[in-house]
């Protein structure tokens, strides 16, 4: 194999899916466990917390704009008319939907920054790991592998590999 064929070797490999590779990755995880963990139930939690700001609209609706039959309410509505007392001027109900509705999205807020805050630092926990790693690899190799390969290529390779892996670490995995 000649020289420039050996140079771009890589680029004939393509991309694949490779499960051991993604077992791999996900490895540099595990000492950040606590972090992944609460990251992922803060999404869950931001999925809920996304869902209040309609069902307070549509209780609204139900119950203080177009009142309609107890029958035809839905179970949220249902529970918010127990909650309520019998003679509540509707302008108070769709007061009180309304700050349901502003502190859900005050809180979905809260929980979305919280969420990015924290992936992007596992991010860069996952990150400093692997340039830690391939950095202590790079000192391991043999004198004669930097006489093969270009320098400029080695820190180009590993430069950009690390930053599109901490791409997906803080915004493709969680």
């Amino acid at each position: 194999m000649s020289d420039a064929e050996e140079l771009h070797s890589e680029e004939s490999l393509g991309k694949v899916y490779d499960g051991r590779l993604l077992s791999r990755l996900l490895g540099y995880l595990r000492p950040h466990k606590g972090m992944t963990v609460a990251a992922v139930g803060l999404i869950l939690l931001s999925a809920l917390l996304q869902l209040v700001g309609p069902l307070a609209v549509a209780v609204a609706l139900d119950l203080y704009v177009a009142p309609a039959p107890s029958e035809q309410l839905s179970p949220a509505a249902r529970w918010v008319q127990s909650l309520a007392p019998p003679d509540l001027d509707p302008l108070i109900g769709l007061l009180a939907a309304s700050g349901a509705y502003l502190l859900s999205l005050v809180a979905s807020f809260a929980v979305l920054y919280l969420q990015s805050y924290l992936m992007e630092l596992i991010g860069q926990y996952v990150m400093y790991d692997l340039r830690q790693e391939v950095f202590a690899k790079l000192q391991r190799l043999d004198v004669s592998y930097f006489d093969r390969n270009p320098i400029g290529r080695l820190v180009t390779r590993v430069t950009t590999d690390v930053a599109a892996l901490n791409e997906l670490f803080t915004a493709g995995l969680v």
